[in-house]
């Protein structure tokens, strides 16, 4: 089952709150675990009380696995465990860990959890691929754009839809045709996933070997010294585990490759490590009405 990002934060912070009790850790997040829950329910009104037992099963079924991670690093490092800290929202863009395990001598394991599934790796947005490969995609948006308003001025003349993303989606979304009119707008964004995923392959063959390791380091969950080392803890509806991230301590540019999906009707891509298919990288057509004009989902294959 999805889980939103007031679910995971609960889940984050009861994490936390359940491991400090039983490390006998004083627990600093209380005030924000109580703003995540009246966040949680302001998200899901009536059936917020079934989202809470979903996370708080979750959090019961994968508790062991993770305190037994703990014990098995306070052997390895021997210190026991000092602190547990929230990393949170605060430093969103940065950071990939949730929450860091601090052990006496200050020795620092960042955690990223993930409540429900693994889920997509990253999200590439048109920030991220100009400051990592350099690619702008001011230009194709704009022209996504322009053809989006044409597309639906010519089918609904007597409204105004105005000239940014923002005044596109308050149009549509106040409108009694809302669905067909997002429809319209998909099918504009669909042409466009293949333009855009051929602009991506052409930005990564003009990157260099810095541009090409940046986003590698990026999608490995990497980018930030503070997450070196990070660790995925994982708790789904009848178990938890542990995953490691991809090591690229000694990997070359040489040994990675942007390649079009084979027979993908939807710009979808693949990085190779190594020659071997690691990354799928889905090009999604939300061409303004989503979260951001363009978004490329990631996955591990």
């Amino acid at each position: 089952m999805p889980t939103n990002i007031n679910d995971a934060t609960y889940f984050e912070l009861r994490l936390i709150e359940e491991i400090c009790r039983a490390k006998n850790i004083t627990f600093n997040f209380g005030q924000d675990l109580s703003r995540y829950k009246v966040l949680l329910k302001k998200s899901h009104g009536a059936s917020s009380q079934t989202k809470i037992e979903i996370q708080e099963a979750r959090l019961k079924s994968g508790l062991q696995t993770f305190l037994t991670r703990i014990n098995q690093e306070e052997t390895k490092l021997s210190a026991n465990l000092t602190e547990v800290y929230w990393v949170g929202r605060k430093n969103l863009g940065d950071r990939v860990a949730d929450l860091d395990l601090v052990f006496k001598g200050n020795t620092v394991l960042p955690i990223s959890a993930k409540s429900g599934g693994p889920g997509t790796e990253r999200n590439l947005g048109g920030d991220s691929l100009r400051d990592l490969l350099g690619y702008d995609s001011t230009q194709i948006l704009n022209k996504m754009k322009a053809d989006t308003i044409k597309s639906l001025t010519s089918n609904f003349p007597n409204i105004q839809f105005g000239t940014s993303w923002e005044e596109i989606r308050k149009s549509i979304k106040n409108n009694p045709h809302c669905e067909t009119m997002t429809l319209l707008a998909n099918a504009v964004g669909k042409k466009y996933q293949s333009l855009i995923s051929g602009e991506v392959i052409q930005a990564w063959q003009n990157a260099t070997d810095k541009q090409k390791l940046a986003v590698v380091a990026y999608l490995a969950l990497q980018n930030d010294s503070r997450d070196h080392g990070l660790k995925i803890f994982v708790a789904e509806d009848d178990k938890a585990y542990f995953k490691d991230v991809l090591d690229i301590s000694d990997l070359g540019a040489h040994e990675v490759s942007l390649i079009n999906h084979q027979n993908s009707l939807n710009g979808t891509l693949e990085i190779l490590i190594r020659r071997q298919r690691y990354w799928r990288l889905n090009v999604n057509f939300t061409n303004g009405l989503g979260l951001s004009p363009i978004a490329i989902r990631v996955f591990l294959i």
